[in-house]
């Protein structure tokens, strides 16, 4: 599935690099160790594309088939079961025509796109060989999201989870330290663009039935009779609805704050309240603030006057700057251990010194643990 929409560490400069792996690398194992810090972000990416999938009723259009490959049938998509069901609409109400129609404009919209991207398909010539050729409006539809469709959930993964740029990938794998701090380096390049990102249309978007911008009515295709050539759009109800890819509006969560307590601007500010992106924007706003609020909480409560609550919190920082080994990254060290590997020897030897009597079990989730091992002094 990551494959076919490219969620998760598909962009070419990783692709030309896992081709071309250091050959004195042991089945590139390297790479396949750091498997187990790009994981949580392949999560998050697959569990977003998932979500879109189940919300447009197209997850179950997907297979594999006996050779293991990913198959995409657009007959059990749900976003085209009208289409699927029935060859002509003439049987159907009123209500289901009009979807009918609506339905089979969508699935030719999306035809004509991957058609215009060169899209290559399958098929099996006379005798029985596979060959490759460009699509047509003769074939089915190929996948259930084209590739503006793919590129709008990726970008809008980016959003949330944020990216890498070449410079700081470059970075994470030559030192120590960004092992510890991808993920969060991640999370603040994804918190940069909600709050600084300058309003406008960027990747993100979806296929909508067009509607006239002055009177807000859905608007047809109409063709000639007898030619059959498109003369125009129309309010006028017909069997052509027009589709059209639609960009979303997005927003940094900054400029949305500024105009909605622009006080100075009350025209403005009547209009900002009532726009539903900045209203959005705020209510993230909110939750970040509560964040800080706690975290600032739970940070007076380690640097309380109390002697034995600020000992605590000295060991925890102490573990945490440890765990970083800040001193061999600026110096310019570079480790050659895997994480993998360290994990596993170390988990091994404390489970056997628990039962051994050297270790107290309490304590072995705090050595093997990492997100709670610097919290061992509050065990």
């Amino acid at each position: 599935m990551n494959f076919e929409y490219r969620m998760a560490n598909m962009d070419m400069t990783e692709q030309v690099s896992k081709q071309n792996f250091n050959r004195s690398s042991l089945f590139d194992a390297n790479s396949k160790l750091y498997w187990f810090n790009r994981a949580p972000d392949f999560l998050n990416r697959m569990t977003l594309l998932i979500a879109y999938m189940k919300k447009h009723d197209c997850l179950k259009a997907h297979t594999i088939n006996e050779n293991d490959e990913l198959v995409y049938d657009w007959k059990k998509d749900g976003r085209f079961n009208l289409l699927a069901e029935h060859k002509s609409p003439d049987k159907l109400n009123e209500e289901d025509k009009n979807q009918w129609f609506y339905q089979r404009a969508l699935y030719n919209r999306m035809k004509e796109e991957f058609i215009s991207e060169g899209y290559v398909v399958k098929f099996t010539d006379k005798n029985g060989n596979v060959d490759h050729r460009l699509m047509t409006m003769d074939d089915d539809l190929p996948r259930a999201y084209t590739t503006k469709e793919s590129e709008s959930i990726h970008q809008e993964a980016n959003t949330l989870f944020g990216y890498m740029d070449s410079d700081i990938k470059s970075l994470y794998l030559k030192k120590t330290i960004f092992i510890y701090l991808h993920q969060f380096q991640t999370y603040l390049s994804a918190k940069k663009n909600q709050w600084f990102l300058k309003r406008g249309k960027y990747a993100e978007g979806n296929y909508t039935h067009l509607k006239d911008a002055v009177t807000g009515e859905l608007l047809y295709k109409q063709f000639n009779p007898e030619t059959g050539e498109f003369i125009g759009l129309t309010s006028e109800a017909n069997e052509h609805p027009h589709i059209v890819w639609t960009g979303r509006t997005v927003e940094g969560i900054l400029w949305s704050l500024v105009d909605l307590f622009n006080v100075t601007d009350l025209g403005s500010l009547k209009e900002a309240w009532n726009d539903p992106v900045k209203l959005r924007n705020l209510v993230i706003a909110s939750q970040d603030l509560a964040w800080i609020l706690l975290l600032m909480f739970l940070a007076s409560l380690l640097f309380d006057d109390d002697d034995r609550i600020s000992k605590i919190g000295n060991k925890i920082f102490n573990n945490a700057a440890s765990d970083l080994n800040i001193a061999n990254v600026m110096s310019g060290a570079v480790t050659f251990s895997f994480p993998a590997l360290d994990f596993i020897s170390n988990t091994g030897n404390d489970i056997f010194k628990v039962f051994s009597g050297d270790l107290n079990p309490a304590m072995l989730p705090y050595r093997t643990i990492n997100a709670i091992r610097d919290f061992a002094p509050i065990g």
